[in-house]
């Protein structure tokens, strides 16, 4: 199967799909997060992480992540990368926030007890909920 480039987003209120820009890295999985009318998201393997804007349909590139196969999570208003590896495969339990004052990436949160990478993650009211990965 062919990788699908385009991003496609759904009304709730009209209950339609609207086909949008296509993402700017070729990428076929990958973790994303969202706040307010903005989605973040990042491709298995890569460091890049991209932002689209809901209200303008455009896509916005964000510093490099400083690992790779991260998963994002939203933290106090702040796009999250927990965990990840480099690309020597070095495992990180480190939680590296964008921090958006001097767009740049880094580490506020006491790094995880277990090294992982591509975990499922959730935060709510001020949790950060780290689950599986490898």
């Amino acid at each position: 199967m062919a990788e699908i480039q385009r991003l496609e987003s759904h009304s709730h209120l009209s209950f339609t799909w609207r086909k949008g820009p296509n993402v700017p890295s070729k990428m076929m999985t990958g973790t994303c997060t969202a706040h307010g009318r903005k989605a973040y998201f990042s491709g298995w393997g890569k460091n890049s992480v991209y932002e689209f804007d809901v209200d303008t349909n455009e896509w916005f590139t964000l510093p490099d992540c400083p690992h790779t196969f991260f998963s994002l999570v939203i933290v106090d208003g702040l796009v999250t990368a927990v965990g990840g590896n480099d690309m020597s495969l070095r495992w990180f339990k480190t939680n590296t926030l964008l921090s958006y004052k001097n767009k740049k990436w880094v580490q506020k949160f006491p790094s995880m007890p277990t090294k992982r990478s591509n975990a499922v993650v959730v935060s709510n009211d001020n949790v950060l909920v780290v689950i599986g990965g490898y």
